[in-house]
């Protein structure tokens, strides 16, 4: 409810006037949107689950108020990008998410065809790559057994995922669930774990004992903006993730950077990233990748 009130907030706080602010206000709409989505479907599981989820219970008042508000914005995402509800989280993952780029995705299309590449098409098929959240740390079940069976801290090194620079795939479905693996081998890629659909986000992520260390926007596949780490931001301010904590790191070829993974991760702070929606350097301020002469 908090975050749902400062994006209220920052909403009718949106500078400029014009085409540039009415995509800003339409790009913090969808982001009210998926709040009221995730707190609506998690308060109906109960107050034990939904504290332990998302750090509180809703009153009938509040969920009634939260209720109206999702029916509000989503008749009005509807309109705007011509669709029916059944199609809406796909149509917004389009818009203000990635797809995969068209030469990958022919490459894709060459190495499944060839049966050297994971593909999984259901949630059931992708389940065990599935991070569950709770009082703000990262978690996976152990599916032991052909069910599951136990709900444990993940951790990078622990779970055999350190492939890049300590950092293991991750990718943001369309629901807002987070996806993680380090597999490292040629048949796992980003595109693998959706079967080529949009995402939100996709990168590397590394955590420590359930918590979330850093986050970058590494992904040739689908190539994301800063647009798409707020996304990523976002659901994890959602999930309780102390984002005081964590580092976002992009991609900067013009020169060479220390303390972080890799000489060519430039960091910020995802709390300053998340409340500018921005590069806080001021270069190239919508990028997560930009290219120099040591590329």
């Amino acid at each position: 409810m908090e975050r749902l009130g400062r994006l209220i907030a920052a909403y009718h706080e949106v500078p400029g006037n014009g085409y540039t602010k009415q995509l800003n206000q339409l790009y913090l709409i969808h982001l009210m949107y998926r709040q009221c989505e995730y707190v609506i479907r998690n308060n109906g599981k109960g107050s034990t689950y939904s504290k332990a989820k998302m750090g509180g219970h809703l009153s009938d008042k509040q969920l009634e108020a939260v209720g109206g508000l999702h029916l509000y914005l989503a008749k009005y995402l509807e309109e705007f990008l011509e669709c029916h509800r059944p199609e809406l989280n796909f149509r917004l993952a389009e818009s203000f998410g990635r797809d995969v780029t068209d030469h990958a995705r022919a490459e894709d299309a060459r190495i499944v065809a060839l049966g050297g590449m994971d593909w999984y098409q259901s949630d059931a098929a992708r389940q065990v790559y599935k991070l569950s959240f709770r009082n703000g740390l990262a978690c996976k079940w152990d599916y032991m057994g052909g069910g599951k069976g136990n709900l444990g801290l993940y951790d990078t090194d622990a779970f055999g995922d350190a492939l890049e620079y300590h950092g293991s795939l991750f990718v943001l479905d369309r629901r807002g669930r987070i996806y993680t693996s380090g597999q490292a081998q040629m048949d796992l890629k980003h595109s693998s774990f959706m079967a080529g659909e949009a995402t939100q986000c996709a990168g590397t992520m590394r955590v420590e004992q359930g918590k979330v260390v850093w986050v970058s926007g590494k992904s040739g596949h689908y190539q994301p903006t800063v647009m798409q780490m707020v996304n990523l931001l976002e659901r994890l301010s959602s999930y309780q993730v102390d984002l005081k904590n964590v580092t976002v790191y992009r991609e900067n070829y013009t020169q060479i950077f220390t303390g972080g993974p890799t000489a060519h991760f430039e960091g910020c702070e995802a709390t300053v990233l998340l409340v500018q929606r921005a590069w806080p350097t001021g270069v190239q301020p919508t990028s997560m990748r930009i290219h120099g002469a040591y590329a």
